[in-house]
């Protein structure tokens, strides 16, 4: 599960208001299934094609993978070495349909994810502040570490072709 903290401004009375709020994004099958049923297209597939041109991009940092990275330790120029995948249409094309599929409330104690909230997560203030490379690669390293033990029952897998 990732934990982040959101600032966004909200206007209350007329008024601008800056908020801020913890937000949870859980790797789940509701999360898997909410992707497939967004795109029409297959969660593994793209995430394949986009987890290979990130791996393109920590090979030109000598790293192995996603978990080889600490965001908080980066430097100047590993980040700007890793600038492109902030522009890479595979990449960011799969997050930014991901990440709100990822997205989760909590409802008594339980964590919710459902159209309502992919569609909360889409339209909230804070959804764009998301788009940089300190969350792309803690979403990368949530799906590698749950990759595993992803659910898969009744989700599309990709058909291997001879």
């Amino acid at each position: 599960m990732i934990k982040q903290t959101v600032s966004y401004f909200d206007i209350e009375n007329g008024e601008e208001v800056e908020r801020e709020s913890l937000i949870r994004f859980v790797f789940t099958l509701p999360a898997l299934r909410l992707y497939e049923q967004k795109t029409g297209r297959i969660f593994f597939e793209d995430y394949q094609a986009a987890f290979k041109r990130f791996g393109e991009a920590l090979k030109s940092l000598n790293l192995e993978n996603a978990n080889d990275i600490n965001p908080e330790e980066m430097t100047l120029d590993d980040q700007l070495a890793l600038m492109p995948i902030l522009a890479d249409p595979v990449i960011n094309g799969f997050l930014l349909d991901f990440i709100p599929c990822l997205y989760a409330e909590i409802e008594n104690g339980i964590f919710i994810q459902n159209d309502e909230t992919r569609f909360n997560a889409e339209n909230s203030m804070w959804m764009m502040g998301l788009v940089n490379l300190t969350f792309f690669i803690e979403v990368f390293q949530e799906i590698t570490a749950n990759e595993k033990n992803a659910p898969v029952k009744n989700v599309k897998r990709a058909v291997k072709k001879n």
